[in-house]
């Protein structure tokens, strides 16, 4: 640190103070000391000299410490961070770099803390050679490094090549038995990836977790926040068919004149390492547009075969919806492997099935949609128009469909009590029935709210009002109490 950029704090009151109490102490000794002789102005200009080089010399270690990690000699979090809202001021392209070790931590419990920060020293040396004279490396906190580096240099993944390279070098701090660390390496660039420190540091944190689930040292590209969600939704379905931890939970439909039995609704729950069940919002996003829906659709499908073979050997006879996604209905393979599971379990026919479609579903590419629905049909499979009401341009397909039935999306259902919501839910219920289809009412919650639906045309209820969605294995017990346990509304 220069003079001059202490200049005003060596003239100021920080160093009046030093001052002042030094020539205190001074004047104090020399009164006790006999052979002293009279304090002289080239003394006192000595002495003030000699405070001001203490006093930069203490100024300059306070600023150093404060601003660089005490293990490494590497510039801390918050120094790092400046130099990035620099970087950005500047406006020029970089890119930074989330370095974390692989395998510090078993190092750390089996030989100690003493060793662990040995080796971080080691890494952090290897490191900082590795880089540009202008680029930046600092200690982001535990085994997490961060890199600040201009564009103009080498492409970051050479970079991030000899980073990683730097490390397969065994680091020798223990006699005779050499330890081994690695790394994963998450970037993102400046100004593309973000435009604020925030963004930035998190698409290259984001981008750093991804390689390591991917169990790569690197991937090719940063990865943000969006996508990170979408890859760990895709890793969770993936795990969970692996792991065979796919569930199916039923809900039953009843009409709602009789209050008997119509069918049961297939409900698919994802139970978490965790015991907890995950709902369809929570991971169906994530897979929209990915192939893992067709495995996980197969895999309800084969479920639901699997609990109607149960259910036939107790006596039990009914009818079960289940979804059918837009992939599913474009897949050449739907109609063999439905017929492999009717080979399989051949107490399950076609006409206890029904095939629910979203409303989405026939809005694009309608050909091949009205194929498949059509030999499914012929073979005495059953079809529902599910979220009906959300995408009026499908209207018209309605009457080239062989559909049976339409479920009003609970949105409409939900406005049931309000001025607006009643006539648009009575406009709804009309068309369907110029159709001269059965309607079903999602999510009634109570009684009133399925009597009232019932009044203005509804076929049918489903919703809590009636059950929760039940295991499998409660499906069957649970119809003799049916009408026991029906709320009172």
């Amino acid at each position: 640190m220069s003079l001059g950029h202490l200049s005003r704090g060596i003239y100021g009151p920080q160093f009046q103070a030093a001052y002042a109490l030094l020539m205190r102490e001074v004047l104090n000794a020399s009164r006790q000391d006999s052979t002293h002789t009279t304090w002289s102005e080239q003394d006192d200009a000595i002495f003030r000299r000699m405070v001001i080089e203490m006093f930069i010399m203490s100024a300059t270690q306070v600023a150093f410490t404060s601003r660089h990690d005490g293990l490494t000699q590497l510039p801390n979090r918050d120094f790092t961070e400046e130099r990035i809202q620099d970087w950005m001021g500047e406006g020029t392209p970089f890119t930074v770099i989330f370095a974390d070790l692989n395998g510090f931590k078993p190092i750390n419990d089996q030989y100690g803390h003493g060793t662990g920060d040995k080796v971080l020293q080691i890494v952090a040396r290897r490191w900082r050679q590795c880089l540009h004279q202008s680029d930046w490396i600092g200690r982001w906190g535990g085994d997490e490094f961060l890199i600040v580096c201009r564009d103009s240099h080498n492409s970051v993944s050479d970079l991030v090549a000899t980073l990683r390279d730097a490390l397969t070098v065994p680091i020798a701090v223990i006699p005779n038995h050499p330890l081994s660390v690695s790394a994963s390496f998450g970037w993102a660039h400046f100004p593309q990836d973000g435009q604020d420190t925030d963004t930035l540091l998190q698409v290259a944190d984001q981008s750093l977790y991804a390689a390591k689930r991917a169990r790569q040292s690197w991937l090719l590209e940063p990865i943000h926040p969006a996508q990170s969600k979408a890859a760990d939704g895709i890793a969770f379905v993936d795990e969970a068919l692996r792991q065979d931890r796919v569930r199916v939970f039923y809900q039953p439909i009843i009409e709602a004149k009789s209050h008997t039995i119509w069918e049961w609704e297939a409900l698919v729950r994802i139970e978490g390492s965790d015991g907890r069940l995950y709902a369809p919002k929570e991971f169906l996003p994530a897979i929209a547009q990915h192939h893992l829906l067709r495995k996980l659709d197969d895999r309800v499908m084969r479920l639901v075969f699997e609990d109607i073979n149960h259910w036939h050997q107790h006596g039990w006879t009914g009818h079960v919806a289940i979804n059918l996604s837009y992939m599913d209905l474009r897949d050449p393979s739907l109609l063999s492997l439905l017929a492999s599971y009717h080979q399989q379990w051949p107490s399950v026919k076609p006409h206890a099935l029904t095939f629910e479609i979203l409303e989405s579903a026939l809005l694009v590419d309608m050909d091949p949609v009205k194929q498949t629905v059509s030999e499914l049909d012929q073979r005495g499979y059953h079809f529902a128009l599910d979220d009906f009401g959300t995408g009026f341009s499908s209207l018209v397909h309605l009457r080239e469909l062989p559909i049976r039935q339409i479920k009003i999306d609970i949105q409409f259902v939900a406005d049931w009590a309000t001025k607006a919501g009643s006539r648009l839910l009575q406009a709804l219920l009309a068309f369907a029935q110029t159709l001269r289809v059965p309607t079903v009412a999602e999510g009634v919650e109570s009684l009133e709210q399925g009597r009232a639906l019932a009044r203005w045309g509804v076929t049918g209820w489903q919703g809590y009002a009636i059950s929760y969605p039940l295991p499998s294995h409660e499906v069957v017990s649970w119809q003799p109490h049916f009408d026991d346990s029906m709320p009172d509304g």
